[in-house]
């Protein structure tokens, strides 16, 4: 189906979350088709809605017409959504050296979801709130982090540089895993005792669901095979459950 999901996957895959116990999910980068959001409002598992930027780029401005009316388009569709608890003005773009007017765009943005809908949170997701004590999260209402490795250590630097807001971790997660659903292995226990008895912790969304297709490349445990397959999933891409699978459950 590549990424243009029909409605019986997108169904099927809100059933599986749900058969996790999963009552929070951070579906992907981009505002969700109608029907998605729908049927996360029928069986009661909690988004957000997101702007598309991610990293760098020159949009990452607050000149720039488009990411503005991408909010306002976003805010003004899906404001009878149950389901969405917050709306999110980007994605990882938080170094000052990467997009240096970041911090105008997320402050003058987060003003914007409020004018618009005072009653939702509104967010920034931040990949780099454990390393710039001056960094956009200031501005959001709950800082949404993701880290990959060290998660424990790192939430600490994040709470100790930016105290007073509650800590959700939008995306945790360490290496591949495998295409056999019986040889894939995700420390769960290891990752998420990390994460207790710590009070300012607000909650854990996992990277990811899925296998997917993509053709990244990285550190040796990231890149992708030749199949493009990158098995980051507690299932695979036909849905089947991998051990991880149950680990979480």
């Amino acid at each position: 189906n590549g990424s243009s999901l029909p409605l019986w996957r997108i169904k099927e895959d809100v059933d599986i979350l749900k058969s996790l116990g999963c009552n929070m999910a951070r579906i992907s980068h981009t505002p969700l088709p109608k029907e998605y959001l729908d049927y996360l409002d029928e069986v009661g598992i909690m988004t957000f809605e997101e702007v598309s930027l991610w990293g760098k780029d020159a949009m990452v401005d607050p000149e720039h017409p488009l990411p503005k009316y991408w909010l306002q388009k976003m805010i003004r569709v899906k404001y009878n959504h149950p389901s969405v608890i917050g709306w999110s003005v980007g994605n990882e773009i938080g170094y000052l050296n990467v997009n240096p007017k970041v911090m105008e765009y997320v402050e003058g943005a987060i003003k914007e979801s409020k004018s618009l809908d005072p009653t939702r949170l509104a967010v920034y997701v931040s990949h780099s709130a454990h390393r710039q004590e001056i960094d956009p999260v200031r501005f959001s209402d709950i800082i949404l982090y993701n880290i990959y490795g060290d998660w424990g250590e790192n939430v600490e630097r994040v709470h100790a540089l930016h105290p007073g807001k509650p800590i959700f971790m939008l995306e945790y997660g360490n290496h591949l895993n495998s295409e056999n659903p019986d040889e894939a292995h995700i420390d769960a226990d290891f990752m998420i005792d990390q994460f207790r008895g710590k009070s300012y912790m607000a909650g854990i969304s996992l990277w990811t669901f899925n296998d997917y297709r993509s053709f990244w490349k990285s550190r040796p445990t990231w890149t992708t095979p030749p199949s493009q397959n990158r098995t980051w999933g507690v299932v695979t891409v036909f849905r089947k459950p991998k051990k991880p699978f149950y680990d979480f459950k």
